[in-house]
């Protein structure tokens, strides 16, 4: 992907920024929403994120997501000059990704909350007259802390279900997380990816949503079939007894709230019950 190695340059860059003032900071997310804002207009980007390519690389995948969620928020946040933020405009892409709409929003939001905290212990800092050296310490502690909070664990709280930044899945069953030890080779897993991709939070997917976004492998095996046939294949990766995903992370098929986990109807297509 040409704008790919930019995407990425432009990140590296922006991470390996000195940060000792709050200048700094401010200066670090307005690189953050102006790399957005630069994402969402290149049309070399808009094409590709269409593609089966773009949807299979899950690291760059995340990590546009993230800078487009932050980048809407520095644009929204009172924290930052707006005459430095750029608009973010995201209707082009979602109309390829409307499953990243979701994922971005909930991001946002975390950011916001961000700068929110942010701001006001900036505020604070400076009202009690604290040197410099002393308000950035103090700032990377709250910046640490803030993070920590908006980690995810209110989704552990929705949802059955998550994933890490690192694509590792998770069940959270219990108050502590398992982590599903799943190879990410198997085709299993590719089904788990689309599905998840598709509906984080829990739904319903048709068969012509998950064949669009599924990898080439997964879109080999469903071509030409009937809806009967997909649900049948699809059911003996996610749910089979044998080799699925249910037995590989070694999750009870009929368990939660009564419901199945995952469930394939010819008719009504996929339904992925993720919600508690």
């Amino acid at each position: 992907m040409q704008y790919e190695s930019k995407v990425w340059a432009t990140a590296d860059a922006l991470l390996k920024m000195s940060i000792k003032t709050v200048e700094d900071i401010k200066n670090f997310y307005i690189g953050i929403n102006n790399l957005a804002s630069e994402i969402s207009s290149n049309q070399d980007f808009l094409v590709e994120s269409g593609s089966v390519k773009y949807s299979d690389n899950i690291k760059l995948r995340e990590a546009i997501n993230h800078v487009f969620g932050y980048g809407i928020a520095v644009r929204k946040s009172k924290f930052f000059t707006k005459q430095l933020s750029k608009e973010v405009n995201l209707n082009a892409f979602l109309k390829k990704n409307p499953q990243a709409k979701f994922e971005i929003k909930i991001i946002e939001e975390k950011a916001q909350i961000y700068f929110y905290t942010l701001a006001e212990k900036v505020e604070s800092l400076e009202k009690e007259g604290i040197n410099k050296d002393k308000k950035i310490k103090e700032l990377q502690r709250v910046v640490k802390s803030i993070q920590k909070e908006l980690s995810g664990k209110e989704r552990e709280d929705l949802f059955l279900i998550t994933k890490s930044k690192d694509g590792d899945y998770y069940l959270n069953e219990t108050s502590v997380p398992r982590l599903l030890k799943l190879k990410k080779t198997a085709l299993y897993f590719l089904v788990l990816e689309t599905m998840y991709l598709l509906v984080p939070e829990g739904g319903t997917i048709k068969f012509n949503d998950f064949i669009g976004r599924a990898p080439k492998k997964i879109k080999e095996k469903l071509k030409k079939k009937n809806n009967r046939e997909k649900c049948r294949i699809i059911r003996s990766y996610l749910t089979d007894k044998s080799n699925g995903f249910l037995r590989a992370s070694k999750i009870r098929e009929s368990t939660f709230k009564g419901k199945s986990l995952i469930e394939c109807d010819p008719v009504i297509g996929i339904t992925f019950n993720n919600k508690k």
